[in-house]
């Protein structure tokens, strides 16, 4: 039988976004020393991990593209990431970046792409990597590019409402609402056990 995965994004899911004075935005951290993780997103990933499903990671990462910070910037974060879960005890059992942007100025990582969400890409790589029933799957996103993403493959959806990330809600349909990844999570394990 296939499997089933929780497709988690990153920025704003899992990990605070940073304040940027330059451009008056909260925006992905580039430096190791500025990740934190979002509030109960630790014990949101122990409750799923204990489930029936594989963890995967699908988030864009544009800012090489933008010239805001260097590829090996990204590696440190991402890096730190994994340690903090590891130390947690907490499997994420792949990563899925995007590095592309259709606006950037970077020549290698500025075009429009079908990896970068709302395009589907990363999920069909990733149903095909782990066998994946992608009905059977759930997306857990702050933003609608999240929940298209998903809707694109049948997934389901939630939605979680970020402070930081309001500005990239504007009404998409998702099958549920959050107020946080542990609220996700929650409704993902109910919805299961049902």
């Amino acid at each position: 039988m296939k499997r089933r995965a929780v497709f988690l994004d990153r920025d704003g899911v899992l990990v605070e976004p940073v304040y940027r004075a330059d451009s008056k935005a909260h925006e992905p951290p580039r430096r190791a020393e500025e990740l934190a993780l979002t509030p109960r997103a630790v014990e949101a990933l122990r409750a799923l991990q204990g489930a029936d499903h594989i963890l995967l990671v699908v988030s864009n990462q544009p800012d090489v593209a933008k010239n805001k910070c260097a590829m090996s910037d990204l590696r440190q974060v991402h890096l730190a990431l994994e340690a903090r879960l590891q130390a947690e005890k907490i499997r994420i059992e792949r990563f899925y970046y995007c590095y592309h942007h259709p606006d950037g100025t970077h020549p290698q990582w500025s075009r429009t792409c079908a990896c970068r969400k709302p395009g589907s890409l990363l999920l069909e790589t990733a149903a095909r990597d782990y066998d994946l029933d992608l009905e059977r799957s759930w997306m857990i996103g702050d933003r609608d590019s999240d929940i298209e993403c998903a809707r694109r493959v049948g997934s389901k959806t939630i939605l979680v409402s970020h402070p930081h990330s309001q500005e990239y809600r504007h009404g998409a349909r998702a099958d549920f609402e959050a107020r946080d990844v542990l609220e996700a999570a929650q409704i993902v394990l109910r919805r299961c056990a049902a």
